[in-house]
């Protein structure tokens, strides 16, 4: 009998699975058990194919494979290697010595070529964490596993490179991913705000929401430029370190390696489900992790999905049942003030009042509570929009900004961003004047602030402080984090 392990995805979350192989009396016949699924099962006829197109003998004897442990489904076809590593080497047909500190990952194709796996970075992560050192993997998949640091990774092309290896016929270089830092510096030659001329107020708040990581709800009319400005955040954020790549390519079901934050724009006629997904199946809001997540049109999305928002918005993760899911993310939100758009801008609104009323009664107080900053803004100038001079000059100097700002925060915080500190630690990373701190009370006493609205602007603050390159909060900074609570107030 023989023992290979290997990882395999069960809804979020990935574990690892030991394959036993033994050969017992009987017909010729390959039976699978352990809760194997019907993908898995039928992984009989893959193999007998890429053992055929690999010049090996499939033993006509009766082959039981087990997998441990037999109480978790498995329905991930990526178990096709482990599988036919173990007949193998049951048949004597491997001369190769394997450890439990290997695991083998891949499906195979009845050529026996392996096929790239869309969830290896999660499932080397996850190994590792086990104790697994090597992992053989197919080859197409080296690039994004190679994100992982300290582990081992064997790039196998087909089941026939692996046989030739064990034999020495040929040699698979592995690749030692080092336990270095990775850091990417921003591209002075993006434009985040490339076409959006002026609004100079706003742009200082979409700094403000990128350097600590705070949620933002922008509000103004049709065509004032809302959806530009929102896009533009994500090219504000510092490339992703190697810690926050690993989570953002950990479903990658592309070949390469992303190397850019994910911008996830959901259309207001996603369903809850879709939105926020489930044990089994991510949604948006997963699929966001450590990106930004756009809401646009953020009063015609259904309630439920709103409502649905307020859990990672607050706690920055997801619960389903016993299993947590990281949902790290910036929100920016937009919003008309009415139906038709207009009230408050210089456009007449032909709204009536009570339309006014139950268009905003769509959005709780609870659900905009959440919002950091709150920006209401009319359209920029017209006039300026086809000039030959209005490039913003200082666009880079809003990325360095943010860049300077979040460098802080991680060398005070040990990599948490402002907009992540809990109470206690905000308490004790504020580093407020008597000044400051007297102004944030009286503001708490007259506009009545919730317990949330008063950290947030504290943390607001903070960040202020930060992208001025201060170690101490003032009351300056305190008096323009107000201004980014609605009316002055929470909600």
């Amino acid at each position: 009998m023989s023992t290979i392990t290997t990882i395999v995805s069960h809804g979020l979350t990935n574990h690892v699975v030991r394959v036993e192989c033994m050969f017992s009396n009987g017909l010729p016949s390959t039976v699978i058990v352990g809760m194997a699924g019907r993908m898995i099962t039928e992984s009989r006829d893959r193999l007998r194919g890429a053992f055929i197109a690999s010049r090996l003998k499939y033993p006509r004897r009766r082959i039981i494979c087990n997998l441990v442990p037999a109480s978790l489904p498995k329905i991930d076809t990526s178990l096709d290697l482990a599988v036919a590593v173990a007949i193998l080497q049951t048949d004597d047909q491997l001369p190769m010595a394997i450890s439990t500190e290997q695991a083998f990952i891949g499906e195979l194709s009845l050529d026996g070529r392996l096929q790239p796996d869309p969830h290896i970075v999660a499932k080397v992560v996850a190994g590792k964490a086990a104790g697994i050192k090597q992992f053989f993997i197919p080859a197409t998949n080296i690039e994004v596993a190679s994100i992982v640091p300290d582990t081992i990774l064997f790039p196998v092309q087909s089941l026939q490179e692996l046989i030739d290896y064990s034999r020495q016929a040929c040699d698979i270089s592995p690749l030692h991913t080092g336990s270095d830092s990775l850091t990417l510096l921003p591209d002075s030659s993006d434009d985040p705000f490339e076409g959006i001329v002026g609004l100079t107020a706003v742009k200082r708040g979409l700094t403000i929401a990128a350097a600590g990581q705070h949620n933002m709800l922008l509000q103004g009319p049709p065509g004032a430029g809302k959806s530009l400005l929102a896009g533009a955040l994500a090219q504000l954020l510092p490339y992703p370190n190697r810690q926050q790549l690993i989570a953002i390519n950990r479903s990658n079901d592309s070949q390469t390696l992303c190397l850019e934050r994910p911008v996830i724009r959901p259309h207001h006629t996603i369903s809850t489900g879709q939105l926020i997904g489930s044990s089994l199946k991510p949604g948006l809001v997963v699929t966001a992790d450590c990106g930004v997540l756009i809401m646009d049109e953020l009063a015609e999305f259904n309630r439920a999905s709103l409502e649905a928002l307020r859990q990672p918005l607050e706690d920055h993760q997801l619960h389903f049942k016993d299993l947590i899911v990281p949902a790290n993310f910036i929100c920016v939100a937009t919003t008309n003030p009415c139906p038709c758009g207009y009230f408050g801008s210089e456009k007449d609104c032909t709204c009536a009042t009570y339309q006014r009323i139950r268009y905003q009664e769509k959005l709780s107080g609870p659900l905009l509570d959440r919002f950091d900053l709150h920006i209401c803004f009319n359209s920029y100038e017209q006039q300026s929009l086809l000039s030959d001079n209005q490039h913003s000059l200082d666009t880079f100097d809003y990325k360095l900004a943010v860049l300077d700002a979040s460098k802080r925060q991680s060398m005070r915080q040990n990599g948490r961003p402002n907009g992540r500190l809990t109470a206690l630690q905000l308490r004790q990373y504020l580093q407020a004047d008597p000044a400051a701190r007297a102004l944030l009370n009286q503001a708490a006493e007259r506009f009545k602030l919730t317990h949330r609205s008063y950290l947030k602007v504290a943390a607001i603050s903070r960040t202020i402080a930060d992208i001025e390159g201060q170690d101490t909060v003032t009351s300056a900074h305190v008096a323009e984090a107000l201004q980014y609570r609605p009316n002055g107030s929470s909600t």
